[in-house]
C-alpha cells in the first residue's frame, strides 16, 4: 500500500499543487513559445497562472517577461531592484 503523500494535508492557502495534466502543459508550451522563455520556467510559470497566482515572487529574470493584467511578478534577487 502506498503511504499518502504529506504534501496533499497542507493548507491550501500556504500550498496547493499543479499537476502536469494537458491543459497546464499546454500552457506551458505556448509560454514558452509565446514569449521566448526556457521550458522549466514556462512550467513552473503556467503552474502560477493556471493556480490564479496574482503575485508571483521570483529571483529568475525570465518570468518578468510574462505580462498579463492583475499579476505581478516582483524580483527579489538581491540588488536588482536598486
Amino acid at each position: 500500500m502506498l503511504a499518502a503523500c504529506p504534501f496533499l494535508s497542507l493548507n491550501p492557502a500556504v500550498c496547493r499543487i499543479m499537476w502536469l495534466d494537458f491543459d497546464n502543459l499546454s500552457l506551458a508550451a505556448r509560454l514558452s513559445h509565446g514569449i521566448g522563455i526556457p521550458s522549466m520556467d514556462s512550467l513552473i510559470l503556467a503552474g502560477l497562472v493556471s493556480g490564479d497566482a496574482r503575485a508571483i515572487y521570483t529571483t529568475d529574470s525570465h518570468l518578468e517577461q510574462y505580462s498579463r493584467k492583475g499579476i505581478m511578478i516582483i524580483n527579489i534577487k538581491p540588488g536588482y531592484n536598486e
